[in-house]
């Protein structure tokens, strides 16, 4: 039996990816390509493997916003931008766990 989470469709759109498209910048998520520079540079998955920046950013983008609000990755996140830096596409990470975050804080869950 499969873990996975169940296809959303497109028109579904998460508070999340409405809030990003807010951003001076706009939503940089749906410019990932799942290439795993993020995932090379992030100090967290170094030491802490579930913890990584593109499999937070593949549950944004399919539209699984709750199982992104309730990923350990968005507290352990500390915003240094290495994910950031080294992206080939500028998916820009910390406007996207700070969004997140604010989510999280909104619904009462802080």
């Amino acid at each position: 039996m499969s873990d996975a989470l169940p296809p959303r469709e497109i028109s579904d759109a998460p508070r999340l990816l409405q809030r990003l498209g807010l951003e001076p910048l706009g939503d940089t998520t749906r410019h990932c390509q799942d290439c795993g520079a993020c995932l090379s540079r992030c100090h967290l998955a170094e030491t802490l493997p579930e913890m990584n920046p593109r499999k937070f950013l593949h549950l944004l983008r399919n539209g699984w916003e709750e199982a992104a609000l309730e990923s350990p990755f968005l507290w352990a996140c500390t915003l240094c931008n290495r994910c950031t830096h080294d992206c080939p596409v500028g998916v820009r990470m910390e406007p996207v766990v700070r969004a997140v975050r604010g989510l999280r804080s909104e619904d009462g869950h802080a």
